[in-house]
């Protein structure tokens, strides 16, 4: 049994320290996690840039794991001994009771705990964490917190069966953004990315229609796939508000535009005035999991992963990692906290 855990520390900047530190005794309602897997997000990447608000350093980073169950404090839970879970990055000791939580659950709730997934070992509320269904492996569980927030997403730009959505950014966020619309039935899902394997990738899991940004452009592509009045959400996935210019001539009158990616703090909209006026455009951002953290696991059961390649790091490696999903060299970067 673990009895120390090793923790990748964060200094500020690309300054990480790896350091060893006992195992919290279980208390009632907890589990110990193995970390197995641990992605790298965006947001992870621009803080340590000094990009993103967030807690100061320093502090453990990491929110999209998954991992084992290997001790459980109370016999009620045995039967999560041994299983692959997903785990929530944090919770808020209010328990839904505050403001924030009624309208985004822990997200925006100044007491959230957050636990730092880029460790070895983890004690664990047992609320946080979520067994995986039979066959789904760590990579896939590790999705969860990232697929949770692209459903939250979809739900907060009004997504109908039937509609066409337009996507630009084949991220691990368009991705599954469009890879959702799909299942809860959109009728014509169009993603642009300028890399070749990306698009690739995105055709593979039945994305409808992917666009070179570089050869081919993008609203004629929508005017003749879907029609001249445009489609009815376009959601930008980049994190680059100057892709919001070109999402207004193809979403349709009274359609929705949304920031999924993660954008920078400080930066100014650069679209039309006129064009968001004239054409009732909403407007809305997309941050967090919202309430979707176990329909998000049933989400992606239903997907095939084969084709999907991501790139791993060990612990001891994390800033080699960094700089891997900084230059955007891989769709998704990992890290393996046992390797």
């Amino acid at each position: 049994m673990a009895n120390v855990t090793r923790r990748a520390v964060w200094n500020g900047g690309f300054d990480f320290s790896i350091i060893k530190e006992s195992v919290p005794k279980l208390k009632h309602g907890q589990a110990l996690v193995k970390v197995l897997c641990s992605g790298i997000c965006g947001s992870d990447t621009h803080q340590i840039q000094g990009l993103f608000p967030g807690k100061p350093p320093p502090r453990v980073l990491g929110h999209e794991f998954s991992g084992e169950v290997i001790k459980v404090a109370d016999s009620s839970n045995d039967y999560l001994l041994g299983k692959l879970v997903a785990c929530e990055p944090f919770i808020s000791p209010c328990e839904g009771e505050c403001s924030f939580c009624n309208n985004n659950p822990g997200i925006t709730c100044p007491d959230r705990s957050h636990f730092g997934g880029f460790s070895q070992y983890l004690v664990l509320p047992i609320n946080a964490i979520h067994e995986l269904p039979k066959g789904m492996n760590d990579l896939v569980g590790s999705l969860t917190e990232p697929a949770s927030c692209c459903i939250s997403g979809l739900k907060l730009a009004k997504f109908e069966s039937g509609m066409n959505i337009v996507i630009t950014g084949i991220g691990i966020i368009g991705l599954l953004t469009g890879v959702f619309a799909k299942q809860l039935g959109a009728n014509c899902v169009i993603m642009s990315d300028f890399k070749e394997d990306r698009r690739n990738l995105a055709e593979k899991m039945g994305i409808d229609i992917i666009v070179d940004p570089a050869s081919e452009d993008l609203r004629q592509v929508v005017k003749s796939s879907i029609g001249e009045f445009g489609c009815d959400i376009a959601i930008e996935a980049v994190g680059s508000l100057n892709l919001l210019e070109e999402l207004f001539p193809i979403v349709k009158p009274r359609g929705t535009i949304q920031l999924a990616g993660v954008n920078l703090k400080n930066k100014a909209f650069p679209f039309d005035s006129f064009d968001f006026h004239f054409k009732e455009i909403t407007l809305t951002g997309a941050f967090g999991k919202g309430d979707y953290f176990s329909e998000a696991i049933r989400c992606l059961s239903e997907l095939d992963f084969s084709e999907f390649k991501g790139k791993f790091y060990p612990l001891d490696n994390i800033v080699a990692g960094f700089k891997n999903s900084i230059d955007a060299n891989n769709i998704k970067t990992f890290i393996k906290p046992h390797a």
